[in-house]
């Protein structure tokens, strides 16, 4: 704990990575928080985040996105990947935006996902979806009017607030919302 003060960052996450992968239900949110959210230590925490056949870069990145804790690849053919998490983070300047972690905002929802949101020019919700067996869910943003995904592409209308999207189960979902 002493070295910490003399540190600007901090990287943890070797010690999760079979549980997410081979477990994802036994990490809980609150968990994570306690380890990762960095507010404990008064630094920033960024994830070591490993990725395997079957367990893509963007399981460990919707999962600490979530949280604002910055996932870090450990393998290079994760880079085009975290290549276009990076852009999306300075198009829309979301290190300079308000972060509102799930916990701590109700305005913008999901049926069953976790949904955090980078407010400044552009507000961007990050999604992580953990119901499994669907391949849709509503995302309730009041007072907006669109939606465009920002990792996958395509934009859709939102009525009365409301939009339904496809779901990516435990992955990471990035949407532009105005």
């Amino acid at each position: 704990m002493p070295t910490l003060a003399f540190c600007d960052s901090y990287y943890d996450g070797e010690n999760i990575q079979g549980l997410l992968r081979n477990n994802p239900e036994a990490m809980t949110t609150d968990s994570f928080r306690a380890e990762f959210y960095g507010k404990n230590l008064g630094i920033p925490c960024n994830m070591i985040a490993y990725s395997a056949d079957g367990y893509p870069m963007s399981f460990p990145a919707g999962f600490s996105l979530i949280h604002n804790v910055f996932p870090r690849p450990s393998q290079p053919w994760d880079l085009p990947y975290m290549a276009e998490i990076w852009r999306i983070f300075d198009e829309y300047r979301l290190n300079e935006a308000t972060f509102k972690a799930y916990f701590e905002q109700t305005k913008i929802t999901a049926d069953k996902a976790i949904v955090s949101l980078y407010e400044g020019e552009k507000t961007v919700v990050v999604v992580y979806d953990v119901t499994s067996g669907r391949d849709k869910f509503t995302l309730n943003a009041p007072g907006f009017s669109k939606v465009t995904d920002l990792l996958n592409g395509g934009t859709y209308e939102l009525k009365d607030g409301k939009a339904v999207l496809p779901a990516r189960v435990r992955e990471l979902q990035m949407y532009l919302l105005s």
